[in-house]
């Protein structure tokens, strides 16, 4: 191989690294970017409920709405992340208990698709 096959052998593969390198940065900015909204202070601010109990959380079903959980719960949830992408809304809700613990629901298009909880008695 002459000398010049191996210099524009190397240009073409740090060209080629370089586009990579392009590609994953834009595909990272591109998610980033559709975080609208990261705010768990307000997720931790959220009142505590008294209606936040074990036996209201299984209560919540995939498919019900924001507001349909918040019947069940006695009040609003503190919104901790939302997001758009491609389209699909996602929200993640945090619903605080009087007697510790929470609850955390997610939301895909305004429906619950997730939920998970913590200390709830």
């Amino acid at each position: 191989m002459t000398k010049a096959a191996k210099v524009w052998l190397i240009v073409g593969i740090v060209a080629a690294v370089l586009l990579c390198c392009c590609v994953a940065t834009f595909a990272v900015v591109a998610f980033y970017s559709s975080i609208t909204n990261i705010d768990v202070g307000e997720a931790l601010s959220a009142p505590r409920l008294e209606g936040v109990t074990l036996a209201n959380y299984g209560l919540v079903q995939k498919g019900m709405t924001y507001e349909e959980v918040a019947a069940i719960f006695g009040g609003p949830g503190g919104l901790a992340v939302e997001m758009e992408l491609a389209g699909v809304r996602a929200e993640i809700y945090q619903w605080n208990a009087a007697g510790g613990g929470y609850a955390q629901i997610s939301f895909l298009n305004g429906k619950v698709y997730q939920k998970r909880k913590f200390g709830l008695r």
